[in-house]
């Protein structure tokens, strides 16, 4: 998990999905989920991703950009583009082929991870400390 949470950075809040089912996407054994954010107006959410070879580490960041624009996510059943908007990837490569991909969420004030449920896969959460996005109250 060293990889995945070195990709983040300094999120806000971050989890990890190892469960298959989550993750909908042959071959990769975990993604990990962040939120950054410098103001309420600048938050970006992460998704790094560690892929088995170079070569699907390229296709993963390729796809997300045309994800982005055209895919649907399948817990949500929305258009990610009702729900992301800006994507970035960056190939950060190393021994663990390791994909970010970077986008702004379109809702209003910025967002915050949603609780991940809490089954065998969505429940490592990365050791960071939890804070609230600026300008936003935590529960």
């Amino acid at each position: 998990m060293g990889p995945l949470a070195d990709c983040l950075g300094s999120p806000l809040e971050a989890f990890v999905i190892t469960d298959p089912k989550m993750i909908n996407s042959a071959g990769l054994p975990a993604v990990a989920l962040g939120v950054t954010a410098t103001s309420a107006s600048d938050v970006r959410m992460e998704i790094c991703a560690a892929a088995p070879d170079a070569a699907g580490a390229q296709a993963f960041a390729s796809g997300f950009a045309e994800a982005v624009g055209s895919g649907q996510d399948y817990m949500t059943n929305q258009p990610w583009a009702n729900l992301l908007s800006n994507p970035q990837t960056s190939v950060i490569g190393g021994a663990d082929h390791v994909v970010r991909l970077s986008a702004t969420p379109t809702g209003g004030q910025g967002a915050a991870l949603p609780e991940a449920p809490m089954s065998s896969g969505a429940d490592r959460r990365l050791n960071r400390r939890r804070t609230s996005p600026p300008g936003r109250n935590h529960p």
